[in-house]
């Protein structure tokens, strides 16, 4: 491969209109995705309680709806940039993951959900106070899981801030800020069921980002069967390791038990998922939501790994950081998109949308949740604030 193709941002580079195009749709989907929270507050049922605004208005919530947004939870931007660089570098071992992800939806399901509907609890941690009778071990566990939100809200929103600067030069301080202004307008126009919407919205236009980028690379690479072969014969398609070695980055073992109990902590103990399950009208349609979940995250989580193999079958014989065009295995697929996308003026804009927007999303659920979680576990129990609707 020539390395002229390879001078990120140099030669076959965007001229100033199409770059221009790109910041408009960048703009324009940004504020699209902002009018979201706008149309939840003037359609639909009202949040006028608390109810309303934690548990969604749940009557105005599809299963469908309901369905992509748990997917959307968990298949976060991280995943849309993280995983093609993961086979791009590692192999495909931790695609593996999705066999303890699959098992765990009946789990949670049939063991988690009962107990969770059936109390009628706001915050999860509830169930500990009622299980053990201690106040402690409720604002013990509660306060470790707001601890662990903000923490990963720090790695969600800078995530997309790298892509953003690296590609279109928007300062750290310009998209973090921006990120989190409009993730608490998100979260106060509308709660949950703002976040449902806006979950369901981001999920399909990421779908759509990396089915272009699929059909765009199997023409490129001459089509499945050569991306395939050029996957496996590089080890990049090695399944089934059954090596015990504990020492081992991932094996089958590994990936199957491991993502298994990381599954149940977050499908079935974690507040921003518990909060959409008890945000449903009848046990019934959490059942059909969780197990419809199992084949819809087979199919999205399996697209960013497809990804990869795109890319990989571009790059294979000429690795873009080796060569010094890019300093992080993150950046190989942003790179990937305006080396081969030059042609198509608004798509660099529309993924670096997609990652702003995924940023923004998984703020507003994660906020929603912290703000329940503090609230039901901590400021509700202050006597002052007691006699608060």
């Amino acid at each position: 491969m020539s390395v002229e193709l390879l001078m990120f941002g140099v030669t076959k580079k965007m001229d100033e209109s199409s770059l221009a195009i790109d910041y408009v749709v960048f703009v324009l989907l940004i504020c699209a995705s902002t009018s979201v929270a706008v149309y939840g507050r003037l359609s639909g049922p009202k949040e006028r309680t608390k109810a309303d605004f934690v548990f969604a208005a749940s009557s105005s919530v599809s299963v469908i709806a309901m369905m992509l947004s748990v997917a959307r939870g968990f298949l976060g931007v991280r995943v849309f940039l993280g995983y093609p660089s993961e086979l791009f570098y590692r192999g495909s071992g931790m695609w593996e993951t999705l066999y303890g992800m699959s098992i765990a939806f009946p789990i949670v399901c049939f063991v988690f959900v009962p107990v969770y509907y059936s109390l009628g609890i706001t915050s999860v941690y509830q169930y500990l106070d009622l299980r053990f009778k201690s106040r402690l071990v409720r604002c013990l566990a509660s306060g470790t899981y707001v601890m662990r939100s903000l923490l990963n809200l720090g790695v969600t929103v800078f995530t997309p801030c790298v892509a953003l600067k690296t590609v279109i030069g928007l300062p750290y301080w310009a998209s973090i800020c921006s990120i989190i202004a409009i993730a608490i307008f998100f979260t106060v126009m509308g709660g949950l069921r703002t976040a449902i919407m806006a979950d369901v919205a981001q999920l399909l236009v990421m779908m759509a980002c990396s089915l272009i980028i699929i059909f765009q690379g199997l023409i490129q690479n001459g089509g499945v069967t050569n991306v395939v072969n050029i996957s496996y014969e590089r080890g990049r398609l090695d399944f089934f390791n059954w090596d015990s070695d504990p020492t081992k980055r991932v094996t089958t073992y590994s990936a199957l038990i491991g993502q298994l109990f990381m599954s149940l902590s977050i499908f079935g103990c974690q507040q921003n998922f518990v909060q959409r399950y008890c945000s449903m009208k009848s046990r019934r349609k959490v059942y059909k939501t969780l197990l419809g979940n199992v084949p819809v995250m087979t199919v999205l989580f399996s697209l960013s790994w497809i990804v990869g193999m795109v890319v990989f079958a571009s790059y294979y014989d000429c690795d873009p950081m080796k060569l010094g065009h890019i300093s992080d295995i993150d950046e190989i697929l942003p790179f990937y998109i305006e080396d081969k996308f030059y042609f198509l003026p608004g798509f660099l804009g529309l993924i670096m949308a997609s990652l702003f927007n995924g940023a923004l999303n998984l703020c507003v659920s994660n906020l929603n949740s912290v703000s329940t979680v503090l609230w039901e576990d901590f400021f509700s129990q202050i006597p002052s604030l007691k006699g608060l609707t």
